[in-house]
């Protein structure tokens, strides 16, 4: 604009210099004056109508929106409810400085079981087999972190399986502190998540030393992660303090010369993962007496478990196999007793076998063998044969269905949350199938 403004005065000049003589007003410079001003008239006229269109209220509106959008960007990195199963921070809320975090977690299994023998018959049902919470985080710092998890039951109560504090004090080191899961055998460490269809094997419901009520240190290197545990002892989950005379120490340590922690912790090797091989080996020697005089319960005698494992996995395939010890021989005295599910000297061996179809579909077997020394009876052989369903090619749901047989009684074998088995001299014929659903 304001460049034709300077040619207009340069036109204008020129004309009031020419000689009256000269002037021509048929010549050309009348014209180009005219389509000058029109061309400035033009340029004024779509200012006003660009001024008369401006509105000072959108324009505020449009800035405060877009200040809206840069706080819920910000606030969607820290907490976001929009995806349960693509993003895995769905469920944590943080401080914007890191230092404390609250991660939420609920896990559901569902099974209904069938189990049918020659002069019981047939029985089944249905029931909700785990139901529960887990909160987890860090305070102070990110050097300590937290974790509760609390079962809830079928009759409305709640039970707490494990609460903790955890100090990482780098180099792989960390201390725990509280009601800790029991770090003995690879079978019992596998997350409920990562179970082979229904559940774990029977096997391993009789060295299961539950949660235990003591202190932890852990070290985790690139090869190797082992856990020390000093603790009230084996299976004392809720046994009472001044009536607990029992302490007892557990190790379990783990190489791999390749592979992944995570992927070959997990008993489902789905396509993704990264081939591995793992050993492991575990220990625990309890000492003491426990006497409940309340209810009459006890548990006497020094008692040491041994166990070992092998896993080797490439993507989509996996076979692992361990082996069980139990020395216990007060806790085998008595045959009528509690204890006597639980005690004497015992062997047992478990390997399973497990590979992917399709990243939805997955196949797996299992076989089992276990023996009581004292114990007058047959030994116990299960073998387990079924399939799993992703819908969404992720664990978070699962869809499971086997069938299993066993030969040999159950009899005086801690039956360990195994839905579908009944403690019996006869063979068993059972049938189960589980929804899991985990976010």
């Amino acid at each position: 604009m304001l460049c034709h403004k300077i040619n207009l005065c340069i036109l204008l000049a020129a004309i009031a210099v020419q000689p009256a003589a000269g002037n021509d007003l048929t010549s050309e410079a009348p014209d180009v004056i005219q389509s000058e001003i029109d061309l400035l008239r033009e340029e004024i006229n779509t200012y006003r109508d660009e001024q008369a269109s401006f509105n000072l209220d959108e324009a505020r509106v449009q800035h405060i929106r877009a200040m809206a959008l840069d706080v819920l960007n910000d606030a969607e990195s820290r907490t976001s409810l929009r995806d349960a199963m693509s993003s895995p921070k769905w469920n944590t809320i943080q401080s914007a400085d890191g230092n404390f975090s609250l991660n939420l977690s609920m896990y559901a299994q569902i099974d209904w079981a069938m189990n049918e023998t020659r002069t019981g018959g047939t029985e089944w049902g249905m029931e909700i087999r785990r139901l529960r919470l887990t909160f987890s985080g860090n305070v102070i710092d990110p050097s300590w972190k937290y974790f509760v998890r609390l079962m809830l039951n079928t009759d409305g109560t709640g039970t707490d399986q494990a609460a903790y504090i955890t100090k990482d004090f780098g180099d792989g080191w960390e201390m725990q502190m509280g009601l800790l899961f029991g770090l003995f055998c690879l079978e019992q460490d596998i997350s409920n998540t990562q179970e082979l269809g229904c559940g774990l094997s029977f096997m391993s419901g009789q060295w299961d030393p539950g949660s235990v009520n003591g202190l932890l240190v852990n070290n985790t290197q690139e090869h190797t992660r082992f856990w020390a545990t000093l603790s009230n002892g084996f299976q004392q989950t809720y046994s009472k303090p001044l009536d607990n005379n029992r302490l007892g120490m557990m190790f379990r340590g783990e190489y791999k010369p390749f592979g992944n922690w995570d992927d070959l912790n997990c008993f489902n090797p789905h396509p993704d993962i990264d081939p591995g091989i793992m050993l492991g080996f575990g220990a625990s020697y309890d000492w003491g007496d426990y006497n409940d005089p309340s209810n009459g319960t006890q548990t006497n005698g020094p008692a040491t478990r041994l166990t070992a494992d092998f896993t080797w996995q490439v993507p989509g395939f996996s076979i692992m196999t361990c082996g069980y010890y139990q020395d216990w021989s007060e806790g085998g005295e008595n045959w009528a007793s509690p204890d006597s599910q639980n005690g004497g000297t015992r062997w047992g061996a478990v390997g399973q076998v497990t590979g992917f179809l399709t990243p939805q579909w997955q196949l797996y077997g299992r076989g089992e063998w276990g023996t009581i020394v004292e114990a007058d009876q047959s030994d116990l052989k299960v073998f387990t044969f079924g399939a799993s369903y992703y819908p969404n090619d992720t664990p978070e749901i699962k869809i499971s269905a086997e069938m299993i047989q066993t030969w040999g009684s159950s009899r005086n074998w801690s039956i360990d949350g195994d839905t579908g088995f009944l403690n019996t001299g006869e063979d068993q014929t059972i049938f189960r199938t589980q929804v899991q659903v985990s976010f």
